[in-house]
């Protein structure tokens, strides 16, 4: 063979191997967009502090097919380079077998400032499914005290207080214009009517109304500049209405919410095919 066919061939052989290569590389479009990493990222999260067992993540898998949101349609997500990064770092270290809380939690932190910067913007709302209303009852039941403990603990500071709620609307009723006053009713209403009602659909929806129209009873005094006349009858109702579930009850409801909420994650079952691996 001469010289020169040789130099060919190997030529030949060399820019294969180069095409292979990049071939290999993950393109763009093989990359899952943000929104669905942000949420992946938080179905790990949420597997990882609930730390369940080999037996209780069977049992969330067997369930994935009846209570997870189906991938629907969502706005692009506005993002830059140090999210992308952030949450890919966030979710190989929550993949690991020996998980490192520190690292994980300053990667928490990082990935929360990141996400509130004014050039994000994630479509990665979950909207709880009635199959995860369903399970998520059967799934709390399956958890141990020490797990619900540990958990609860790690979001002590995050659990609503009812009354607290009802209160910061009483106090700033007659200062906000309209539209800032229907975002945080809309707040309010939806957050209270799990904290109250939990996740029996009827009886959220039960609560929601109450709340509503406790609301609307404060707004209209504040319009007719009665509210500080009505404030200990407005009060008193909202301490009625709160009664209705004791501290440990709210507890209850958070915890089962976060467990429906996780349930009705879209990108669990690949959350749970990462952590297999």
């Amino acid at each position: 063979m001469s010289q020169r066919v040789a130099a060919i061939l190997v030529s030949a052989l060399l820019g294969t191997l180069v095409v292979d290569s990049r071939a290999a590389e993950p393109t763009k479009a093989d990359q899952p967009s943000l929104n669905d990493l942000s949420m992946e990222v938080d179905a790990l999260l949420a597997l990882h502090k609930f730390d369940f067992t080999a037996a209780q993540l069977d049992a969330l898998r067997k369930w994935t097919s009846e209570t997870m949101q189906k991938s629907g349609k969502r706005q692009e997500a506005k993002g830059n380079d140090k999210l992308r990064q952030t949450l890919g770092e966030l979710r190989a270290a929550l993949v690991k077998l020996d998980r490192d809380d520190d690292q994980i939690t300053e990667l928490e932190t990082r990935l929360t400032d990141l996400k509130d910067a004014d050039d994000v913007e994630l479509d990665d709302d979950i909207e709880i499914t009635d199959g995860a209303r369903r399970r998520a009852p059967e799934a709390l039941r399956l958890m141990t005290p020490a797990q619900v403990l540990a958990y609860l603990n790690e979001y002590a500071d995050d659990i609503p207080d009812p009354m607290d709620r009802l209160t910061e609307a009483l106090d700033v009723a007659g200062d906000l214009n309209d539209a800032d006053w229907k975002e945080l009713g809309e707040e309010i209403i939806d957050e209270l009517s799990w904290i109250i009602g939990g996740v029996d659909k009827k009886r959220a929806k039960a609560a929601a109304e109450q709340v509503a129209r406790w609301l609307l009873q404060v707004r209209v005094a504040a319009k007719t500049r009665t509210l500080a006349r009505m404030r200990p009858e407005l009060d008193k109702i909202a301490r009625q209405l709160v009664a209705q579930v004791p501290p440990t009850a709210v507890l209850h409801n958070f915890i089962e919410h976060s467990l429906a909420e996780l349930l009705s994650n879209p990108r669990l079952a690949a959350a749970l095919d990462a952590r297999s691996k």
